[in-house]
């Protein structure tokens, strides 16, 4: 059974259990108390739901959906279970609330509950990331070929951005309020990017990218370094790619750190068409 819930208050000490397993845990959260303060938040907010999946009574799972419905986009931000049928009851949630849209899924890597139930769906996976947290922060810049975004250099900037991602360079343009973005110049041509949230406790440098022919000439390093000292005194974190060497160098130059335990797996699937939303 899958019901949305009006409170957490009497399941702290679920949340709590499942933080404190490794395999289970949410990625997103240092400590049981901030899991929980995200949660509580969870209820204020108009597009999101917290959800709960019960057995005999009793709770088997917390989950807790960001729901874009003109957009037909959901984001699972948490999952909280070890129960397998608990899933089960998500995704057929999931498949009559959500037809037809494209649904990511940031979860613990060690998390082969879920794992298993999208791989079994063919969902797409991405490579597992390392968040990292910026312990040191230096006053870095300015520099001459690096600006904040100008309205003449848009067209540019559109013409390279990445379009994979859901934060497409219109949206983020279109949100002022979430994200600040800089550009690399040379010659007059924007020829890189970066996209950092400005409205969060803890920063994120979304987007960072520079085109083939500029790489290697420290253009990506500038970038970043004015969207840190564009963030002072806010703090800030990041997620690469396990696998990204030269990217994990450059953080760590820039004085980030790794963040062990919290490391997680994106997954993107999309729903079929054909059952009507609740």
């Amino acid at each position: 059974m899958i019901r949305q819930l009006e409170s957490t208050d009497k399941y702290s000490d679920f949340l709590r259990d499942l933080m404190e397993d490794p395999s289970f845990r949410s990625p997103h959260f240092a400590d049981p108390e901030t899991a929980e303060d995200s949660v509580r938040r969870a209820f204020t907010k108009e597009d999101r739901r917290v959800l709960g999946t019960f057995r005999d009574g009793k709770l088997t799972g917390i989950f807790i959906p960001l729901l874009l419905d003109d957009e037909q986009y959901c984001e699972m931000l948490d999952c909280y279970s070890r129960d397998p049928d608990a899933y089960a009851e998500l995704m057929t949630y999931l498949e009559k609330r959500c037809s037809g849209y494209l649904i990511d899924f940031v979860f613990n890597p060690g998390n082969h509950l879920l794992k298993k139930d999208l791989v079994k769906r063919n969902a797409e996976f991405e490579q597992e990331q390392q968040k990292m947290l910026l312990r040191d922060c230096p006053e870095f810049g300015p520099y001459d070929d690096i600006r904040l975004l100008q309205k003449e250099d848009i067209p540019g900037y559109l013409a390279i951005h990445n379009q994979d991602l859901y934060w497409t360079g219109e949206k983020v343009i279109a949100a002022p309020e979430r994200f600040r973005s800089f550009v690399a110049l040379a010659d007059g041509e924007v020829i890189g990017y970066i996209d950092v949230t400005i409205c969060f406790e803890e920063n994120e440098p979304y987007d960072l990218f520079v085109t083939e022919g500029y790489r290697d000439r420290g253009y990506g390093r500038k970038l970043l370094e004015t969207a840190v000292s564009a963030n002072r005194p806010k703090a800030m974190m990041l997620l690469v790619e396990t696998d990204n060497l030269p990217a994990l160098r450059l953080y760590q130059r820039t004085g980030f750190q790794k963040v062990e335990g919290q490391n997680s797996l994106t997954a993107h699937l999309r729903l079929k068409e054909g059952v009507s939303h609740e």
